[in-house]
């Protein structure tokens, strides 16, 4: 018994049904060092094919049997019926989105470029040398890592970068990730100068601006050895940059690109040393009033420090140690709430002109306890910290002026 009449408007449904399906059969293409590799987007370990021929094959195939299709009713309804709503396609673009955290991405890009040529980058100490340029061997091992360093170079696209700090765990938090963002950093300003020396100014403007990102990235953590590798990305990205401009290779649109990613940052506190005084004041009293309130928590809390205190081996600060490992629970909160009131003062006076001069009055009224013993005990050398992220503010402040004005040589 044969089919009963089609109607215009169910073919036309069928086929927009089946161009869907055959859409969603496409390949997506990624490119890789040495070759293209062609991976079907279903596929859970292996790709589908690695030769586009087959791939347009398989397409083609599905093209195929989906105009089979139309001319069967059952087939052609159950085409309509799989079709997802609205409502699921636009929860499923959501839920196939790329990723908004940077952090997520440079953890997949340390895990594709190989520890021996983080290694082989240090060891040349790039950023020491305003010359230098990699030899064959060091070239080579750059192109064999392009995998991971583009993902550097897309990942510093993105806004945020949360490294999942445990800010619970107090001064024991680790920071894994800030060596390796030293590391990135190098590897970058090392491909940036091989692909300059190749002619490829573009490829190199790309891996600068990147390198600037970091820097930004590196900076938002809340916590001062952050912003002090922070400033130290920022010094490499600028001696390249000046670097590029010696050169008269740069031009309009390249320069455009590195002050749009400078001017990505809070320019009143490029790399976060305001955010981490306020970090460190918040994450070192919440994990001491959490871990240490109670009797005997200002044993614990020394015996835990142990020997991680800034000039642990000192006898004045054995000494202040002992003071606070004989506190009693209300000591020690009474002492904690004058350390906080150090912090205070601290964030205060951090925006200041001459900052640095007037926290290192700060310190020397903390180290005569003024802010009790626990303060003589944690608080940091912020006057230090102040004068490096000065500094690198003024640098980084020329460097936008220069840049500015630069103008390429006409030819």
């Amino acid at each position: 018994m044969g089919h009963p009449p089609r109607r215009a408007d169910e073919h036309r449904h069928a086929a927009a049904a089946l161009i869907r399906v055959a859409k969603r059969a496409e390949t997506v293409v990624q490119s890789r060092p040495g070759g293209v590799l062609l991976v079907h987007p279903f596929a859970t370990e292996t790709p589908m094919s690695a030769h586009p021929t087959r791939t347009r094959s398989s397409a083609a195939f599905a093209v195929f049997m989906g105009l089979a299709a139309i001319g069967s009713p059952s087939i052609a309804s159950n085409a309509l019926i799989d079709q997802p709503a609205a409502p699921a396609l636009d929860a499923a673009q959501k839920r196939f989105a790329d990723p908004t955290n940077a952090a997520l991405m440079y953890a997949r890009a340390w895990l594709l470029i190989p520890e021996d040529t983080f290694r082989a980058v240090a060891d040349a100490n790039p950023d020491r040398k305003p010359d230098w340029v990699p030899d064959a061997d060091l070239a080579k091992k750059l192109v064999d890592a392009q995998a991971g360093i583009t993902t550097i170079v897309r990942a510093a696209k993105l806004q945020n970068a949360d490294f999942g700090l445990e800010y619970s765990q107090g001064v024991g938090a680790l920071l894994p990730h800030l060596g390796r963002l030293r590391g990135s950093a190098r590897i970058l300003a090392a491909d940036a100068r091989r692909l300059h020396a190749a002619g490829d100014t573009s490829a190199a403007v790309e891996r600068v601006v990147a390198l600037f990102a970091l820097s930004r990235h590196s900076a938002g953590d809340g916590v001062m050895i952050s912003s002090l590798v922070s400033a130290a990305i920022h010094a490499l990205a600028a001696s390249n940059t000046e670097r590029l401009l010696a050169s008269g290779a740069l031009t309009i649109e390249h320069r455009d690109a590195i002050l749009a990613e400078m001017r990505r940052v809070n320019p009143n506190d490029p790399f976060g040393v305001q955010l981490a005084v306020l970090g460190e004041r918040q994450w070192t009293e919440g994990w001491i009033r959490n871990n240490f309130s109670g009797e005997g928590g200002a044993k614990k809390l020394m015996s835990q420090l142990g020997g991680m205190l800034p000039d642990s081996g000192d006898a004045q600060t054995a000494k202040n140690s002992k003071i606070v490992e004989a506190y009693t629970a209300a000591q020690l909160k009474a002492d904690l709430d004058r350390m906080v009131k150090f912090y205070d003062e601290a964030h205060r006076l951090i925006p200041e002109p001459d900052a640095a001069e007037r926290l290192a009055a700060l310190e020397e009224r903390a180290k005569k306890g003024e802010f009790g013993t626990l303060a003589r005990v944690f608080a940091p050398a912020l006057s230090k910290s102040k004068a490096t992220d000065a500094k690198a503010t003024s640098e980084r402040k020329a460097l936008i002026e220069k840049l500015t004005a630069y103008a390429p040589a006409k030819k």
